[in-house]
């Protein structure tokens, strides 16, 4: 028979993946205090981390990154990711009386235009808890 370990005066912060990985990182905690919550420890290939949330869907309580918490209670903190890509444009062309860039067609091929111009984009993507 096993018993739990029952620490008096401390509790647990518990990051969660978020994430078909279903990866949890637990920091022990004293009970009552202050904490600055640490950099996210957990990672996602594609996504980028952007805040920490009391709910898996994303409809709770939002963290940020280093923000100060009060711990009084254990408390779960899931990830909320932002996927990253890029969009390529191929082709377009310029209205150089005007100064800018004017039809634009997104994913033409290479061989119809050889000078590429990258975007960055990020979308926010949120997965529910199963």
């Amino acid at each position: 028979m096993s018993y739990a370990v029952v620490d008096p005066g401390k509790t647990n912060i518990i990051y969660h993946s978020n994430d078909n990985n279903d990866e949890k990182y637990i920091q022990k905690v004293d009970l009552n205090t202050d904490y600055q919550l640490i950099e996210n420890p957990i990672e996602n290939e594609g996504y980028k981390f952007k805040s920490r949330n009391t709910k898996a869907d994303g409809s709770g309580i939002v963290y940020q990154r280093e923000d100060v918490i009060t711990i009084t209670e254990d408390i779960t903190l899931y990830a909320i990711w932002e996927e990253e890509f890029d969009y390529i444009i191929n082709n377009y062309s310029v209205d150089y009386t005007n100064n800018y860039i004017s039809n634009v067609f997104v994913n033409t091929t290479v061989d119809s235009f050889k000078n590429n111009i990258i975007l960055g984009i990020v979308v926010i993507y949120q997965q529910a808890q199963k």
